[in-house]
């Protein structure tokens, strides 16, 4: 076992009814309790609307690795958000995914944006590409998509 650290976890998207078990039970097998914007917590059930949830919150995550929650998460194409805290020998952390077809970007510590010698090359060449790889570099500013259950 390692660091076990705290994580919280925003999702968002389109979310068929019929999924929501699905959803809720990968939740509850990672010890998943939701949050409102007023602190509440609320206990999870299989039957729990998570969009009534404004988050997800983990209080023992082992380095703060959500790997089956993300599978989930992509099978059923949700987008999602995940801010965990600073173990013993890692940084705390964030990762998103906009499921835009672009993947997951990462940002830990306190590192900022860096760019290979080869993509500042290509980028030169192309002002779109240039733009686009400055635009990558600020991922964490794209707004979450609101979960919506659908039929």
């Amino acid at each position: 076992m390692g660091d076990r650290v705290s994580t919280d976890i925003t999702i968002g998207g389109k979310l068929k009814r019929a999924d929501v078990p699905t959803l809720m039970n990968a939740f509850m097998a990672e010890g998943a309790m939701g949050r409102n914007n007023n602190q509440d917590s609320i206990e999870l059930t299989e039957t729990t609307d998570p969009s009534t949830i404004d988050w997800f919150a983990i209080n023992e995550c082992n380095y703060g690795n959500i790997d089956d929650l993300k599978d989930v998460f992509n099978e059923l194409g949700l987008a999602y958000f995940q801010n965990w805290g600073a173990g013993g020998d890692f940084p705390a952390g964030q990762c998103f995914n906009l499921q835009d077809n672009n993947g997951e970007r990462e940002a830990v510590g306190e590192e900022e944006a860096t760019f290979t010698a080869t993509q500042i090359l290509e980028a030169s060449v192309d002002p779109g590409k240039l733009l686009k790889l400055f635009e990558d570099a600020e991922w964490w500013k794209k707004p979450m998509p609101k979960l919506e259950i659908i039929d």
